[in-house]
């Protein structure tokens, strides 16, 4: 009789590490048809014990994996130039939308080269005075407006205006609209 339990506990295990979904039909005829509740108890056991061990030793994928994907599916975007048109980036655009929460600043990398960073930004409020040693900045305006301020000369700018900070300018930026400020953005580190 011992034996025959470990046999069945053995191929609860096993079906339950290759099909999650076999798992939750187990339960459910378990708990219609049967109500042996330590078979039951042990499945909840066994339940918990995979799930602690899934979140122990999972695996975190690199940060740049969905614009990896991307890049696959869609091809890399075109480096941001004073030349580039919003419409240059509409398959980006489409695909990658705004989180329903972020803080004051929300990027997502559409294209990752040895020397830029291609992302797509969103800004709620603004930007205090700051600069970039890494690399330069760089971006075109997709929806809303801004005062920005580089090196000391302040102007106004909205959609579709390309904007560019050079390395180690001090810049800052107070969003004017009343939606968060959309740009496609370049951050050029050959420029370091």
């Amino acid at each position: 009789m011992n034996q025959n339990k470990n046999h069945i506990r053995l191929n609860f295990l096993l079906e339950l590490s290759l099909d999650i979904t076999v798992k939750s039909k187990i339960l459910a005829s378990l708990q219609k048809k049967y109500s042996y509740k330590t078979i039951y108890t042990e499945l909840c056991i066994i339940e918990k014990s995979l799930e602690w061990y899934s979140n122990q030793y999972r695996i975190k994928p690199p940060s740049n994996i969905k614009s990896k994907i991307l890049e696959r599916c869609f091809s890399r975007p075109p480096i941001l130039t004073k030349n580039s048109k919003i419409k240059d980036y509409s398959i980006w655009l489409e695909k990658i939308k705004v989180p329903k929460y972020f803080n004051n600043m929300h990027m997502e990398v559409i294209g990752d080269y040895k020397t830029a960073k291609m992302v797509i930004a969103w800004i709620k409020v603004d930007e205090p005075i700051h600069q970039h040693s890494e690399y330069s900045e760089t971006f075109l305006i997709v929806e809303g407006s801004c005062i920005a301020t580089i090196n000391g000369n302040t102007a106004n700018y909205g959609v579709g205006d390309y904007v560019h900070i050079p390395l180690n300018q001090t810049h800052s930026y107070k969003i004017t609209s009343k939606t968060p400020m959309k740009v496609i953005a370049c951050l050029d580190f050959l420029a370091a």
